[in-house]
């Protein structure tokens, strides 16, 4: 329903979420404009709140990713996940900023959060839900690794050793075969992936990744969240290719 109702309100065939946020998340057509926040008795209510009961649940993984993914890749990624782990839609719910945060408070209000505040609130969502999605893009040149909140996100992960795992959408995981079948390797994407920079990572809000450079400074460290980080991503990058050679040698 929701991939329909993006590209109509849109009019694109295969827009950003940054293109999609203000025509469903916020502004006059947003699914919530007319509808009281459950949560602080307010005009105006995140998508989840304004969707059908039987559309939510409680939080079976917690989704780290860009909205600057276009709706193919994010949805892409999650149909190849879904069939790949055998997981049952009907019983998978995922906490997924866009839809979960109310972006009418968002956009209205602005950032008004403490570096230690935010970190409070985000370490007790995610332990909540146990246990993260990392979405990449691609595994060559992935957004994700450049991005303020993904660094943060699966450093937060790391530190409270939830389990990851490593998505990507179908023309991402052909492009990785292809490559590999031509002999291109892992090394490019192993030097891309331990290039993180957190002290250099960039938010569409300069003030978040300001926010999230002050909070990473001033507790772990940007050396520790880099180490950390690129650990963790390289071992999922690891086991796609352990996969990788799992399918071949079944073909073979």
């Amino acid at each position: 329903i929701f991939p329909a109702e993006a590209c109509a309100a849109t009019g694109l065939d295969n827009p950003t979420f940054h293109k999609i946020c203000p025509v469903l998340a916020f502004g006059d057509s947003g699914k919530g404009k007319h509808r009281i926040c459950p949560r602080d008795g307010k005009m105006g209510c995140s998508i989840l709140d304004a969707v059908d009961g039987q559309h939510r649940g409680r939080a079976t993984h917690f989704v780290s990713w860009c909205w600057d993914y276009t709706l193919d890749e994010f949805t892409g990624s999650i149909r190849s996940w879904l069939r790949r782990e055998n997981l049952c839609p009907d019983d998978t719910f995922l906490w997924v900023c866009f839809f979960c945060n109310n972006q009418y408070r968002i956009k209205d209000e602005g950032s008004q959060i403490a570096p230690q505040e935010l970190r409070s609130i985000f370490e007790h969502s995610l332990k909540q839900v146990g246990q993260m999605v990392i979405m990449l893009n691609d595994f060559f040149d992935p957004m994700y690794i450049s991005r303020a909140w993904c660094i943060f996100e699966t450093y937060i992960c790391v530190t409270k050793g939830l389990p990851m795992t490593m998505i990507v959408p179908p023309a991402a995981q052909a492009d990785f075969k292809r490559k590999l079948d031509n002999g291109v390797g892992l090394a490019g994407v192993q030097q891309k992936f331990e290039a993180i920079d957190s002290k250099h990572s960039r938010s569409t809000k300069p003030e978040d990744a300001q926010l999230i450079h002050e909070l990473i400074e001033q507790t772990y460290g940007f050396e520790a969240v880099n180490q950390q980080v690129k650990v963790q991503l390289l071992h999922c990058l690891t086991l796609e290719f352990q996969n990788y050679m799992m399918r071949g040698t079944r073909q073979a």
